[in-house]
């Protein structure tokens, strides 16, 4: 299947990094390390004896393969979850196999390192494939003349960043690119209100943000897939959260959400196009019993933490105790845990979803393995030629393998103005109910 994009759209993929480029996707609330101590349920493994699965992952995904796997990544708040994410494979696979650098934090004005953090890559010998989570600027150039002595190398670029449409430019630069289609996932996110109960649906934005192409873009098909579905579909405008308003717009948030579920019942779903308003909505929605179908960066670590901390306190009066593993660097199985373990006891449950890994860690994670099967001579051998099926076959597994839930991604081939790059291919991810 083919998705033709607008090239408006260019700007899409820099939502990644940039969106939420001053925030850390919150894990556990701040207060945690001062505490004193539905739809059709999907086939899971058995649980663990210990029950939270102590993080563990099925050795679904745990292929050998001839020579050496870079993955590049960032190291600050923003991306520490492909950070993480990049250690534990390097922990499954060994150092001896997956070699992890980090791109440098001032990456706009640092091209030139980023462009000898390949060149040290290209003159390994044993290094036969590079990811990098997120392939932000500079990265075209950074890779421009890799294949120059190394056509040996199998190159997988996530999340890139396009600057002026040049869709063909990075393209040029990789075998494969894996991006998240923000501007479908406005559909997907009204399904998923609806498959959860919603009859309304109310969006959070503001004029800064529905100035963006690639926002309005995502609007406008949220809007009709709502009018086609026949669900009442409210806008409300908030404070914009930068400067003095970012305080502000919780408690505006939270007085309309009241409000909005007064007017249109429990069954009113919410949604906020910037990180600031995510722990609020989620927070509030538990408190109201509404619906909560993703965040604006889909992770079930997306303010799913401090919110629920926060329904949970203001519940039982005490903090939920999420173990001191919780407070450093909690696996994706243990976030879902936790929230699972931690909703019905404050009585709410099924209300909730997003899905099942943080985006990005979830691409890095697909390209390693693509990767490897390209490096087994599993797939297609021949430069921009990309098996999709393979590809979610890939999907299904690494869920499978990371939370021990067989949920998949879709993915489509990206067009611009008639021309399909058949390498480049954007993906939605199903969701996980809470």
């Amino acid at each position: 299947m083919k998705r033709i994009i607008c090239v408006i759209l260019a700007i899409l993929t820099v939502l990644t990094l940039t969106a939420c480029a001053n925030l850390r996707e919150s894990t556990v609330p701040d207060s945690a390390s001062n505490h004193d101590s539905e739809q059709t349920p999907l086939p899971t493994l058995p649980p663990d004896e210990n029950n939270r699965d102590n993080g563990r992952e099925t050795e679904i995904l745990n292929m050998p393969f001839e020579g050496k796997i870079a993955i590049i990544t960032f190291e600050g708040f923003a991306t520490m979850r492909d950070f993480h994410e990049a250690q534990r494979l390097v922990e499954k696979y060994g150092e001896d196999k997956i070699v992890h650098r980090v791109w440098p934090p001032n990456f706009m004005q640092e091209g030139e390192m980023m462009i000898d953090i390949v060149a040290q890559l290209r003159d390994d010998p044993d290094i036969r494939a590079i990811v990098v989570s997120n392939a932000v600027i500079n990265t075209k150039a950074a890779f421009a003349r890799l294949w120059d002595t190394r056509e040996d190398i199998f190159v997988v670029l996530c999340n890139p960043t396009i600057i002026d449409d040049d869709f063909a430019g990075i393209a040029e630069v990789a075998d494969l690119i894996i991006a998240t289609d923000y501007v479908s996932n406005g559909e997907a996110i009204v399904l998923q209100a609806i498959a959860l109960g919603a009859e309304a649906f109310v969006y959070y934005s503001f004029p800064r943000n529905l100035g963006n192409p690639a926002y309005a873009a995502r609007l406008d098909l949220m809007r009709t897939t709502a009018e086609r579905s026949g669900l009442k579909f409210v806008e409300v405008t908030t404070p914009d959260p930068m400067g003095d308003n970012r305080d502000s717009i919780s408690g505006f948030i939270s007085e309309d959400m009241l409000k909005q579920v007064e007017q249109f019942g429990k069954n009113t779903a919410f949604f906020g196009t910037n990180c600031i308003m995510v722990s609020t909505i989620i927070a509030t929605a538990i408190e109201t019993g509404a619906i909560f179908p993703q965040p604006c960066h889909p992770s079930p670590f997306h303010g799913f933490g401090h919110s629920i901390d926060t329904v949970f306190r203001n519940s039982t009066g005490r903090h939920f105790d999420w173990g001191l593993d919780m407070i450093t660097n909690p696996t994706d199985r243990e976030m879902i845990s936790i929230i699972r373990e931690v909703l019905p006891e404050i009585g709410k449950s099924g209300r909730l979803s997003t899905w099942p890994m943080s985006e990005s860690s979830a691409w890095l994670r697909v390209g390693v393995e693509y990767a490897i099967r390209w490096l087994n001579g599993e797939v297609s051998q021949e430069r921009g030629v990309i098996d999709l099926d393979v590809l979610s076959q890939i999907s299904t597994e690494t869920m499978l393998n990371a939370i021990g839930e067989p949920i998949g991604a879709q993915f489509e081939v990206l067009e611009v103005g008639g021309y399909s790059y058949d390498h480049f291919v954007l993906g939605l991810w199903d969701h996980i109910v809470f």
